[in-house]
């Protein structure tokens, strides 16, 4: 079904044939862009959806839900487009992510004009990244959906159950100086034109375990320290002492940008019922000191974060493809889908944690042995089968020889056909075929039955 968002991008002009048109876009002016996002915003508003509290139902993180934060280049959007969509294709009902067009809107300042040609780019590839997942949003498992606003004060009231917003606060102020604590910052001035705050830490804490930041201007407060400021303004680069790093508050606007992952998600489940998505365990960690049922949220991280490891074969197979294994049999899915999730469950419970190793442990220790009795089975059953088939088939085989041997079948022939066994070798070969489908749905009650239906779609290419 085709989703709104595109028929206004294709109406705009802006996409044909699933794909972005440059020149549309290029010859775009800002209050065309503005235009359409402040549109899209309309069509994707949270107040026009309906709850939405199925188990595996979520609201996707900004990080994984392709904004361009935490990562604004395009490949790495890209790849976690291919991460969600299959993701959302092999295990979730419903991914809610944010509308980031609204991003458009959000940071405009029309006293301070942005640099067109930026804005065109970044418009350019937030349409690549939304036509990639086209296919999907219009099979709605992915949905692009605008948050209302809402303020500290009623979200730590309304979701968290807090009196107000202190408690929010102080866990923001915990987590700005454990970033202050675990960061090195690089500032530098390229060639008397921009300047870069090259951030680099551990990846629980920085995604790629670095950002980098270019800013036209210099933070304000770095020109308050003449020192450094002049040194930098010659090009050198400086490495940031902590108390340099708190007065510029680089660690602060990170800190921040990870609660906006909370806070959209946090705000999707007070509209919708949705659970929590997210691709970085510090969000997890956050949403443990602030949320009371982090349980789904973890086991879900395990999964999403792992799931090449947890079925390695099913990157082989387009999401399209993978939904319409789906649309075909979706009781063996909820199977598969439930049984995934006991697993995983049962072996943070067992172990406390869930790494790539975990993983690819569990896939060897359970998952792989499954899906090798399953094919066992299969052709057991298929050997036997063709055993007796074959014999029928060789008796009957010889009594229509001994007819054309004894001169029958020239003279009625539809009349000694039926007497020698032509029909009845017909009626075998069909109870053949039929039996076949039946061994199939004897294996449909074993719970990695989808999977081995993915695994046999592969193999049948």
């Amino acid at each position: 079904m085709k989703h709104i968002l595109f028929e206004q991008l294709q109406n705009a002009g802006y996409l044909r044939h699933g794909k972005p048109v440059e020149t549309a876009i290029r010859q775009a002016s800002l209050s065309n862009i503005l235009d359409f996002a402040q549109q899209s915003c309309e069509t994707t508003s949270a107040k026009d959806f309906p709850r939405d509290n199925k188990m595996f139902s979520q609201s996707a993180s900004l990080s994984l839900g392709c904004s361009r934060w935490p990562c604004a280049g395009i490949k790495c959007r890209l790849e976690r487009a291919e991460q969600i969509a299959h993701y959302a294709a092999l295990y979730s009902d419903r991914i809610y992510i944010r509308n980031f067009f609204s991003d458009y809107i959000e940071h405009h300042n029309p006293k301070k004009p942005p640099d067109e040609n930026i804005i065109r780019r970044e418009f350019f590839e937030d349409i690549q990244v939304i036509a990639y997942l086209k296919p999907i949003i219009e099979a709605g498992r992915i949905t692009p959906i605008t948050p209302p606003h809402c303020c500290l004060n009623c979200l730590s009231k309304n979701s968290l159950g807090f009196k107000d917003d202190k408690p929010l606060r102080k866990a923001m102020r915990e987590l700005t100086s454990k970033i202050e604590k675990n960061i090195e910052v690089v500032v530098q001035r390229i060639r008397n034109g921009p300047y870069t705050l090259v951030a680099e830490g551990p990846e629980d804490l920085l995604y790629h375990g670095a950002t980098c930041l270019i800013r036209e201007e210099p933070p304000y407060a770095l020109k308050n320290m003449p020192r450094i400021f002049d040194r930098v303004q010659k090009g050198d680069k400086i490495h940031l002492s902590r108390w340099a790093l708190h007065r510029i508050g680089l660690a602060k606007n990170i800190a921040n940008m990870h609660y906006q992952n909370i806070f959209f998600e946090l705000i999707l489940a007070q509209c919708l019922g949705t659970g929590f998505l997210t691709d970085m365990p510090i969000h997890i960690e956050l949403l443990k000191n602030l949320s009371q049922n982090p349980v789904c949220a973890e086991r879900d991280l395990a999964i999403e974060k792992h799931l090449t490891c947890l079925v390695p074969f099913a990157k082989e197979l387009n999401p399209l493809e993978i939904l319409k294994l789906r649309n075909e049999d979706e009781d063996a899915f909820i199977l598969f889908k439930a049984s995934l999730a006991d697993a995983v469950n049962e072996y943070k419970k067992n172990y406390g944690t869930f790494s790539e190793s975990d993983a690819k442990a569990l896939y060897c220790d359970v998952i792989r042995p499954k899906l090798c009795q399953l094919e066992a089975r299969i052709q057991k059953s298929r050997r036997m089968l063709i055993k007796g088939t074959t014999r029928k088939v060789l008796a009957w085989t010889a009594a229509i020889s001994a007819g054309l041997y004894f001169g029958f079948l020239p003279q009625g022939l539809r009349a000694a056909a039926t007497a020698l066994g032509l029909t009845k070798i017909l009626a075998d070969l069909t109870e053949y075929a039929m039996t076949k489908s039946d061994i199939k749905e004897s294996i449909r009650d074993q719970d990695m039955y989808f999977l081995w239906k993915i695994k046999q779609k592969i193999q049948s290419r």
